[in-house]
């Protein structure tokens, strides 16, 4: 049996301890920030003590030209047969300066190069490109809560290779667009339930919500306009060895018309997709 390795990077504050703490209860012997030079040898360390399933987190603590050296340590491994995936946390400036206010810690380029915060954040960004493009995965924490962090770095874990995951995504724009949409649909211009005060306080996935938007021909004719793109086009996006795919629904608060659509997308897309995840990103969080 092969080792399966698992590299978690990301930027600094975007959750990559969480990652891999929830990789460490899926079964993964999990190591924090290690030296990319050193992980050929690690791997083969512990697969002479069959230890099959191994997460890393390599991020720009490493040094810039380590990182640079990314293709070739990927190369070594696959020489060894390592099946070695990457996962990449990643994070609005805004929340990041948020966070390390809140825990009072310092970024770690501002304690080796000396520079401010937003300096830090901006040089990182280049730092860590190399793991970022290689990336299998890209899950934005900017309003995820820990659980939801969680388990979606333990569905990454856990899914089976050579099969896209598609993931419909609804959210509110006020809150800002995913970074990991693949494909953003505004349907902003459907009837708002908001405007009427016994629906405001409803979600999409509630009766009283249903009953307003389903007998709206708008409505209707929005879904059938985006499963159709879905449907012709996502396969294709797929083909080039794409493992997820993200969907993302906005309307103004994601509370209401995005939450519908996004139910009602799931349900007519399921037949025809053998991994389909919904997420309500801003239901979850309040």
């Amino acid at each position: 049996m092969n080792t399966e390795l698992i590299i978690v990077s990301g930027r600094s504050g975007a959750g990559k301890t969480i990652a891999l703490s929830a990789l460490e209860d899926c079964g993964y012997h999990s190591i924090d920030n290690l030296p990319l030079t050193l992980l050929p040898d690690l791997v083969d360390q512990l697969s002479a003590q069959a230890t099959r399933k191994v997460a890393v987190c390599i991020d720009a603590r490493n040094a810039a030209a380590a990182l640079h050296n990314l293709d070739a340590v990927l190369r070594l491994l696959a020489e060894r047969e390592i099946n070695t995936r990457l996962l990449f946390l990643q994070c609005s400036n805004q929340v990041l300066i948020q966070r390390f206010s809140e825990t009072r810690r310092k970024h770690p380029l501002s304690t080796r190069s000396k520079l401010s915060l937003q300096e830090a954040l901006d040089a990182e960004i280049g730092l860590v490109e190399p793991l970022r493009d290689k990336a299998e995965l890209h899950i934005d924490t900017s309003q995820l809560s820990v659980h939801d962090l969680r388990s979606q770095v333990q569905e990454f874990a856990n899914a089976m290779p050579n099969q896209t995951a598609l993931t419909i995504m609804s959210f509110g724009f006020k809150h800002g667009i995913p970074l990991n949409a693949d494909y953003v649909f505004d349907v902003r211009c459907l009837p708002n339930p908001y405007w009427q005060a016994e629906l405001r306080p409803h979600y999409g996935t509630e009766q009283p919500i249903i009953d307003f938007l389903a007998n709206k021909p708008d409505v209707n004719e929005m879904i059938q306009d985006i499963e159709r793109f879905c449907l012709r086009w996502l396969s294709k996006l797929a083909s080039s060895n794409r493992a997820y795919l993200t969907v993302a629904i906005g309307c103004t608060g994601g509370h209401h018309r995005s939450v519908y659509v996004g139910e009602q997308l799931c349900k007519l897309l399921t037949p025809h997709w053998q991994h389909v995840r919904l997420q309500h990103r801003e239901i979850s969080h309040g």
